[in-house]
C-alpha cells in the first residue's frame, strides 16, 4: 500500500501548479523514488537524491495543453463511471422485474399504458 509522501520542491522555473501535482502523482515518479528509497519498515529518500532529481519543465503553452488534456480525461472518467452506474441500475431493474414474475413484454405493455 502506497502512502502519501510530502516533498517540498523549490520551483526555480515557471511551472503551473497543476502540472507539478500531476508529476508528483505519477507512477513514473513513484517508481523512480521507490528505487531510491532506503529502509525496511519506514522508507526514506536521502536529501542528496532528491536534490539531484532533474525534471524537465515544458514551455507554458505545452503545460496548459497537458493540463487541459488531464481535465478532459478526468471528465471522461466521470462520464464513464456514470454510464456504468446507469447500466448497473438498468440490469438491477431487469433482475427485479424478472424476480417479480414480469416478463419484458409485460413490462413494456405496462410502460405503454402509463400516461
Amino acid at each position: 500500500m502506497r502512502t502519501p509522501l510530502l516533498y517540498l520542491a523549490r520551483n526555480r522555473s515557471c511551472t503551473l501548479t497543476g502540472l507539478s501535482g500531476l508529476g508528483a502523482q505519477s507512477t513514473v515518479f513513484a517508481k523512480y523514488f521507490d528505487s531510491a528509497a532506503e529502509g525496511s519498515l519506514t522508507k526514506s529518500i536521502r536529501r542528496a537524491i532528491l536534490e539531484q532529481t532533474q525534471i524537465t519543465v515544458p514551455p507554458l503553452e505545452t503545460q496548459h495543453k497537458i493540463l487541459g488534456l488531464h481535465k478532459a480525461i478526468l471528465q471522461e472518467k466521470k462520464l464513464y463511471t456514470a454510464l456504468i452506474r446507469n447500466a448497473d441500475k438498468l440490469m438491477h431493474a431487469f433482475a427485479s422485474d424478472l424476480t417479480a414474475g414480469k416478463t419484458l413484454q409485460t413490462v413494456n405493455t405496462h410502460r405503454e399504458l402509463q400516461p
